[in-house]
């Protein structure tokens, strides 16, 4: 009998076993929606970021999502000899974005019946998937209609932070007048304490309800209020330090002044892309200024 050879550059030891695939696929559901692209994005986005560079020293950066895409997809493969070791870089973010870590994985006592969860699909009603899904199901953890209606609060609060924001961090880093006319945008998040509506050229093109929202774990909440929070001292200081810009005699001091500014966008594009990564991972479908204002911020 042929001894089969191990393909080179995929050992065995680091792929991952099936419960751990099913757990870090559930992972992914309960926090995205059920929506593994939005996830895909968060990573690169977070691998990508300037900011992050110490993070991911001499790990190979990806050139875009589909890349991070084929990663994981590589690494969920079945049969276990199919699959392809998770890259280092991609543990990494994925530690920070679902809180799953190789230390975790071996840590977490999981039912051996635990089945596969195919992307895009809810996990099938067995004693295995519904103790995976307890972890995010707690009712410590779960919302009812009502409070799940304060976190519709404060994630229009938060976007309408952004909307306030995204024309004058644009002029700023364009180089541009504030009389400058900026031309509408298409994409406009609008609601009350009991929906979330995303219009498109003024006539509505997606709806969330608080009802929709109610099995979000209590940490959505926890997360949005506290980026919420952190917009609203942001913007505070903006309003103090923006006015300010090209408005005195000196150069030097206008040159002071738009370093402040300089500052305070990136500190700023720290919790904006927080943000965006929240309103995706509900299930919103972004476009226009709504997602070019984090690539704004990275360009200060």
């Amino acid at each position: 009998m042929k001894k089969k050879i191990e393909k080179p550059g995929r050992p065995r030891k680091e792929r991952l076993g099936d419960e751990d695939v099913a757990f870090i696929k559930q992972q992914i559901l309960a926090r995205f929606r059920s929506n593994f692209n939005t996830f895909y994005h968060a990573v690169f986005d977070m691998v990508t970021d300037a900011k992050n560079g110490h993070k991911y020293l001499g790990l190979r950066q990806p050139n875009d999502v589909e890349t991070v895409a084929s990663a994981f997809k590589d690494a969920f493969q079945r049969p276990s000899e199919k699959a392809r070791p998770l890259p280092e870089l991609y543990w990494r973010a994925m530690k920070e974005i679902i809180g799953v870590s190789r230390d975790s994985l071996q840590s977490r006592s999981i039912p051996k019946a635990a089945i596969l969860i195919e992307e895009g699909e809810r996990p099938p009603e067995t004693p295995a998937t519904k103790a995976i899904i307890a972890a995010d199901t707690s009712p410590d953890r779960l919302w009812d209609v009502s409070n799940a209606s304060a976190i519709i609060t404060v994630t229009i609060s938060t976007v309408g932070l952004l909307d306030k924001l995204y024309d004058p961090i644009y002029l700023f880093i364009n180089k541009q007048p504030d009389a400058f006319d900026q031309p509408e945008h298409r994409f406009k998040i609008e609601g009350d304490s009991q929906k979330i509506v995303v219009k498109l050229w003024g006539k509505e093109k997606q709806r969330i309800t608080a009802d929709e929202l109610k099995k979000l774990p209590r940490h959505h909440y926890d997360h949005i209020k506290t980026l919420e929070q952190s917009m609203q001292a942001h913007y505070r200081l903006w309003q103090r330090i923006y006015p300010k810009r090209n408005s005195s005699p000196d150069a030097l001091e206008n040159e002071k002044t738009d370093m402040q500014i300089r500052k305070l966008i990136v500190e700023m594009g720290k919790d904006l892309s927080g943000i965006i990564w929240f309103l995706e991972s509900i299930g919103l479908q972004l476009d226009d200024h709504y997602k070019n204002i984090r690539h704004l911020c990275f360009r200060v």
